[in-house]
């Protein structure tokens, strides 16, 4: 075998052994994405902005997505903070759906809860 077979077959074993060792993680987060519980009440949090022109990057008048994930992280720390009354660290979040880019002067409706799966770890 040459060289560069030998190579891949070790990069492909690799990368089955990081699979394998992500295997509890990957089924974790399958066992999560069923959850179809609404978050708790007690930590929900709602936050209205408007999109100012400062916020826009490449594309003239519409938001910078990191900007807008930013905003989601900070909304999602306060629920997180709500939910169990002492200091957080956010590591993921559900879904994020876009119907449309988020333009200047645009009103935005960030939600955030913590659910209840999430509650009982």
């Amino acid at each position: 075998m040459n060289l560069a077979v030998l190579s891949l077959l070790s990069q492909q074993k690799e990368h089955e052994r990081w699979l394998r060792d992500r295997r509890s993680l990957v089924e974790c987060r399958h066992e999560i994405s069923r959850d179809t519980s609404f978050p708790s009440p007690s930590s929900r949090v709602t936050l209205y902005r408007i999109v100012s022109l400062d916020e826009t990057f490449s594309i003239p008048t519409v938001l910078d997505a990191s900007k807008l994930f930013y905003e989601i992280d900070q909304v999602a720390v306060v629920a997180a903070i709500k939910a169990v009354k002492n200091q957080v660290v956010t590591a993921s979040f559900d879904a994020a759906v876009f119907a449309a880019p988020a333009r200047v002067e645009d009103i935005l409706r960030i939600e955030a809860g913590v659910s209840e799966w999430a509650l009982r770890v």
